[in-house]
């Protein structure tokens, strides 16, 4: 992923990508309507202005056959900050 940015409904999104998918948005609404699309995986509204940066840091390296936790992580609506849903 190229300098990945997050979304307020906290999908994160390649940056020349989402660009590009909200430069699409502004040729087929009409005119006067906002610079913004909606969501491919929730539908809540995608704002330029509201992407934020992401950094990504990977602390494991896997070998085939290893095996791997995934935890799942929850984020407030409204929040950008996501936590592991089993830890309290």
């Amino acid at each position: 992923m190229i300098v990945p940015r997050i979304t307020k409904c906290g999908h994160i999104y390649c940056w020349p990508c989402v660009l590009q998918y909200l430069a699409y948005e502004k040729e087929t609404r009409a005119a006067g309507s906002g610079s913004w699309k909606r969501c491919p995986l929730c539908n809540d509204p995608i704002y330029k202005q509201d992407l934020k940066s992401v950094q990504i840091i990977q602390n494991n390296y896997f070998k085939e056959g290893s095996v791997i936790k995934f935890n799942l992580m929850v984020r407030s609506k409204g929040n950008v900050i996501v936590k592991d849903k089993g830890v309290s």
